[in-house]
């Protein structure tokens, strides 16, 4: 449903939150933050570096953030829950992609992507990966000019970032 409302040229409601340490190169599950927009809600999965960030997608669609390289992917695990992973692939932040491929054989409707490879040559601050609920995969491309201010969450918001591109995967 995200999808839907985001507009090329609006400004962007999507949040930037770095996550702060580094996994073992190994599945690390976290809460995700849950963020409410004026359509509804969805997850925010910050990139995690030598890590394979997962979060329980709990009905509805996830977005995680920064992409130039890494993974997103969706799957069902075993005890039947629907989860959304942002995979470090980066030489400089853990490659953890191998780690990936030996467990998703474990996993049931997997379907993955990499964000970045949707850029093209459009200019961008941040790329964002998007998996909906239905398993739509999607890259969001924001672009601001101005400086950024801190969030109450610990995040950063741009101050006038806007989307510049959505494409489906």
């Amino acid at each position: 449903m995200l999808e839907k409302h985001i507009k090329v040229g609006a400004p962007s409601f999507l949040p930037y939150e770095r996550f702060s340490g580094m996994g073992n190169g190994a599945l690390v599950e976290c809460e995700g933050t849950t963020k409410a927009f004026a359509f509804g809600s969805f997850k925010f999965l910050p990139f995690l570096p030598n890590a394979i960030h997962t979060v329980a997608a709990a009905g509805v669609d996830v977005i995680s953030a920064p992409f130039s390289g890494c993974l997103m992917a969706a799957y069902t695990d075993e005890s039947g829950r629907r989860m959304v992973c942002h995979i470090s692939t980066g030489g400089e932040f853990g490659d953890c992609k191998a780690a990936w491929n030996d467990m998703k054989g474990r996993f049931t409707n997997v379907v993955e992507f990499r964000p970045s490879d949707l850029c093209g040559d459009t200019k961008f601050e941040t790329c964002y990966g998007l998996i909906t609920q239905e398993s739509g995969c999607y890259a969001v491309l924001v672009q601001a000019q101005n400086a950024t201010l801190p969030s109450n969450s610990g995040g950063v918001y741009k101050t006038d970032a806007k989307f510049v591109k959505l494409a489906k995967a």
